[in-house]
């Protein structure tokens, strides 16, 4: 576990807004954005939180594993924003991933990445607690 300075060090290259929450669940890749994520919650545990909308067809199954990887895109990547939230077409098409052991999946060249176990989930909105491991 990181020390809080470390922690507040790796939070402050949150520069986007927008986070790709991504995991291995039965073996596929699945991934959605959230422009709803919010760091530094509580440092002491450290907490992350987001918001998924309740009309997300990806969230009941993404939900479903026990660790997310969460890939904090940065300048440049609007491309991989747009894919991810894409209906129609492969999420995962020509992004490179890393796979940790707990089947979390990070997207390569991202601005920091964050290995999460869900901790808490509430039903208004959807509103999901992570901390960062």
């Amino acid at each position: 576990m990181a020390d809080h300075s470390e922690l507040r060090s790796a939070l402050g290259f949150f520069p986007s807004g927008i986070a790709a929450l991504c995991a291995t669940v039965d073996d596929k890749p699945v991934g959605l954005v959230a422009t709803s994520f919010s760091v530094g919650v509580s440092y002491d545990p450290p907490l992350v939180l987001f918001s998924i909308q309740n009309s997300s067809r990806t969230w009941p199954c993404l939900r479903t594993a026990e660790r997310l990887g969460v890939s904090i895109l940065g300048e440049g990547q609007d491309h991989v924003c747009r894919q991810l939230a894409s209906r129609t077409r492969y999420r995962f098409a020509g992004l490179e991933t890393i796979r940790t052991e707990h089947n979390s999946l990070l997207l390569h060249g991202s601005a920091l990445w964050l290995d999460c176990e869900i901790r808490h989930r509430y039903q208004r909105g959807i509103t999901v607690s992570s901390c960062w491991k």
